[in-house]
């Protein structure tokens, strides 16, 4: 019969081998993953990019040669990038390593939501270990694809005229496009020309019968948005401006001032027409 303490000790050395057995085999698991640029909305026919990457793990350090294909998928179709192979040794004693890591760029037509997915697979062989083989597919992403929109503020900015019987105004144009557009593109147009009323300085001062003629309001340039036209990622804006001068009559009596006029009015000329494209998107 034999001695239970001997049974003991033979059940160390059994379990001792089993962990030395185990520990000699490096074990690798990936966790394939893509992520996109740019976030949020996303203009039609913008450049879209798409990184991915194999982040492969060894349950311990060591060094490693690998062999991975990519296939990627925009809305269940494989993009026309792949497939796509790699593989390389890796010198250096690693627990984590970078598989495939890199991108792939596209761009949609089409409005509405679309779906982006990766696979991953082949094999990696540690030095410490048998080929092992690793696969898998990357995390789903939904991106929005928008027609694009857009609003501009206008502010108008007044300049110094020559002339203080006249206004000189530019008009100041900031869009907010929808996808946003990344540069500035705000704009200025001008100058328009309007009215200060002042009929002293326009030398239609005096009325016929030598009196005064009454000054005038102001009469600031009229600006106003008539349409917007998309095309492609750019709407064209189209703005109806409106200025403003002077109308008199004429004396009719002969002993009349030299000068003088009557019947002194603001009168609007125009309107004229400009457009302004703002862009959505990237730049």
């Amino acid at each position: 019969m034999r001695s239970p303490n001997k049974m003991l000790v033979g059940c160390v050395v059994c379990i001792a081998a089993t962990c030395l057995s185990a520990s000699a085999t490096v074990t690798i698991t990936g966790d394939p993953t893509i992520s996109i640029e740019p976030t949020g909305a996303i203009a039609i026919d913008q450049t879209v990019t798409i990184s991915y990457v194999d982040t492969v793990k060894l349950s311990q350090a060591d060094t490693f040669s690998y062999a991975v294909t990519w296939n990627c998928y925009v809305d269940g179709t494989l993009n026309s990038n792949f497939p796509k192979s790699y593989s390389s040794t890796v010198n250096s004693s690693v627990t984590t390593y970078p598989i495939g890591s890199t991108s792939f760029t596209f761009s949609e037509s089409a409005a509405g939501s679309h779906e982006v997915y990766c696979t991953a697979s082949g094999d990696a062989t540690p030095t410490g270990g048998s080929a092992q083989g690793i696969s898998g597919t990357t995390n789903t992403e939904t991106f929005t694809v928008s027609a694009c929109t857009g609003s501009v503020a206008i502010e108008d900015n007044e300049q110094t005229s020559s002339d203080a019987a006249y206004i000189s105004m530019d008009y100041d144009l900031t869009p907010s496009m929808n996808p946003p557009y990344s540069g500035n593109q705000n704009a200025t147009i001008g100058p328009y020309q309007g009215i200060t009323g002042d009929l002293t300085a326009a030398g239609l001062d005096i009325d016929c019968d030598g009196g005064n003629n009454d000054d005038l309001p102001e009469q600031d340039p009229v600006i106003t948005e008539t349409s917007q036209t998309p095309s492609g990622n750019a709407i064209t804006f189209q703005y109806s401006i409106t200025t403003y001068g002077y109308s008199w009559d004429d004396c009719t009596n002969c002993d009349a001032p030299p000068g003088a006029v009557e019947n002194v009015q603001s009168v609007p000329m125009g309107p004229s027409v400009k457009t302004v494209s703002f862009s959505c998107g990237e730049n």
